[in-house]
């Protein structure tokens, strides 16, 4: 080590009073390479607008009002979910009056400073982002969520069914 070390300081010392002036080669060598990294930086740049995959999870609860008519529905729920704080959702479908499964489902939740993404129901216990406003302008990505509790009751002078709920959701969204 301490003999490359001499070696470098000798070197050094030697070319220290020599005046290197430009020839056509380096000023081509020079403008090369700051093309070289303008090439490499200017996707560098693009890319940094790509939109990014995040996982997320949120924790509701909800009121959702049916009828045993038709098997429509609307719910509002509230809860906190990662990226959002606090966040409210609204939606509506229908149910299959025979097996109790949604069958469709839509809506849009808003985040605590308005920015809304919305959703579609896709199967059983899961859904994708549909788009939104806001930092959820073109949201894309899949969720499921595990229902945790929830207590029906049912008005047959209305012809409708309760459901109070709390449920965890989990997965993706890119925007």
């Amino acid at each position: 080590m301490a003999v490359n070390r001499t070696l470098l300081a000798g070197c050094v010392g030697k070319h220290q009073d020599k005046k290197i002036k430009p020839t056509k080669n380096s000023v081509l060598v020079r403008g090369l390479a700051a093309l070289a990294v303008w090439v490499l930086l200017v996707p560098c740049a693009v890319n940094a607008k790509d939109k990014v995959e995040r996982p997320f999870k949120s924790q509701m609860t909800g009121t959702l009002v049916a009828s045993l008519l038709d098997g429509s529905y609307q719910a509002t729920e509230s809860g906190r979910a990662t990226h959002t704080g606090a966040l409210e959702n609204e939606y509506s479908g229908y149910f299959d009056l025979y097996t109790l499964q949604f069958v469709s489902a839509a809506g849009i939740a808003t985040a605590a400073n308005g920015d809304q993404a919305s959703w579609e129901l896709s199967g059983p216990n899961a859904g994708y982002w549909t788009g939104g406003t806001g930092r959820f302008e073109g949201a894309t990505g899949v969720f499921t969520w595990l229902t945790t509790d929830i207590v029906v009751s049912v008005d047959y002078g209305s012809m409708t069914m309760t459901l109070v709920y709390s449920y965890t959701m989990s997965g993706t969204v890119t925007c």
